[in-house]
């Protein structure tokens, strides 16, 4: 993918134990940024108003950038799904 300038962008970190930090760079101020959390009924929706620096927030996240469509996604998942689950025992696996 060709690069693009970009506007406006929200990188969702997540560090190595698994927190997430929201970092936004929205200079024309048009980008809305909610977080939804079920765990929390009475307080569910929660509106990200903190901007940061564009060149700070995009440093976070070199290129290239992997997405959904790539050649490498379907490795990316199971990395991600084995350190979230462990490994498991597929049933009819290898004879």
């Amino acid at each position: 993918m060709s690069e693009r300038e970009i506007k406006s962008v929200v990188v969702m970190h997540f560090d190595e134990r698994g927190e997430l930090t929201v970092h936004i760079a929205d200079p024309d101020g048009h980008a809305v940024v909610l977080s939804v959390d079920d765990r929390c009924p009475g307080d569910r929706v929660y509106e990200h108003l903190s901007r940061d620096d564009p060149a700070e927030v995009l440093a976070l996240a070199p290129r290239p950038w992997g997405n959904m469509h790539d050649d490498r996604h379907d490795q990316a998942t199971a990395r991600i799904l084995r350190a979230r689950d462990g490994l498991s025992v597929i049933e009819g696996g290898a004879q």
